[in-house]
């Protein structure tokens, strides 16, 4: 009985104090920011900011390291990778592992490491000619190590291709804009201007670069048809530019400067203003 009559006047203050304005605004706020709390949390890694995406996958790959049982071979082979440790998490393998991607300290070369349901490790250096992979299954994290050579004789004549070669030489000149486009997504075309406008704003180099897939009339007719620069033409080879995303869309743009590279803007920009905002966020 007593407890009814404490609840019953309690809830009647509570009311009254509604009523009032002062607490009308601090409800309101109140409601706002756990909206936003909540959509903060939801969002996926790359919507974060992108320190704390990159610290909490590092401190996930740690975790999945302490768990395995080849932890200190594992371990020393990071080190002798002079893997940089910005993972990027991968998809989920049909096998169960889980796979992380981070790049080292020279252009074109990631490395891979995979965590599988059984605690077995797997690790590969990828480069532009070979993959080297390590793995550990035997109970005394024996590795098991096998090279994997890349055959490059499909590929396009070496004048038509943007290689890392190529990307190490533009970073040692300028800071760059790269715009990666293709003919079979026909709103690349409108992002040129938009693109190369705010590369030229912000004293950025654009560089236009092709969709290594796609059909070469296509390409031909696009050319002829939008007047594209020559430079344009080139596909990409680069497996610094692959691994950082540049082929998941089209379009899709990346910021170089200092050497070091922005997060990825994917599709078509809205306008000259909203891009330019990206670039001088990536600039502080």
């Amino acid at each position: 009985m007593i407890a009814t009559l404490l609840l019953r006047v309690l809830t009647r203050n509570i009311l009254e104090k509604l009523h009032s304005e002062k607490y009308m605004k601090k409800l309101l706020l109140f409601i706002v920011f756990f909206i936003v709390s909540l959509t903060i949390y939801q969002l996926p890694c790359h919507a974060l900011p992108r320190k704390l995406a990159a610290n909490s996958l590092n401190q996930e790959v740690i975790k999945l390291l302490s768990e395995s049982k080849c932890f200190l071979s594992a371990t020393e082979l990071i080190k002798d990778w002079y893997v940089s440790k910005e993972w990027i998490k991968r998809p989920i393998d049909f096998d169960g592992g889980n796979t992380y991607v981070s790049p080292t300290d020279k252009t074109g070369t990631w490395v891979e490491i995979s965590f599988y349901p059984n605690k077995t490790i797997e690790m590969m250096r990828i480069s532009h000619d070979a993959q080297l992979v390590i793995s550990w299954k035997s109970e005394n994290c024996e590795p098991i190590v096998r090279t994997v050579k890349l055959d490059s004789s499909a590929t396009p004549k070496k004048e038509s291709l943007f290689t890392d070669n190529d990307l190490d030489q533009l970073l040692s000149k300028k800071d760059v804009l790269i715009y990666a486009w293709s003919p079979h997504m026909p709103i690349s075309y409108e992002g040129f201007a938009i693109a190369k406008n705010v590369a030229k704003k912000n004293d950025l180099a654009f560089l236009p670069l092709l969709d290594p897939e796609a059909n070469e009339k296509a390409v031909e007719k696009a050319a002829q048809k939008y007047k594209l620069p020559k430079e344009s033409l080139k596909r990409i080879q680069s497996i610094e530019l692959v691994y950082r995303g540049m082929l998941l869309h089209f379009p899709t743009i990346l910021l170089i400067r200092n050497g070091k590279f922005s997060s990825l803007y994917p599709g078509l920009p809205l306008n000259e203003q909203v891009l330019d905002e990206f670039v001088k966020e990536f600039q502080k």
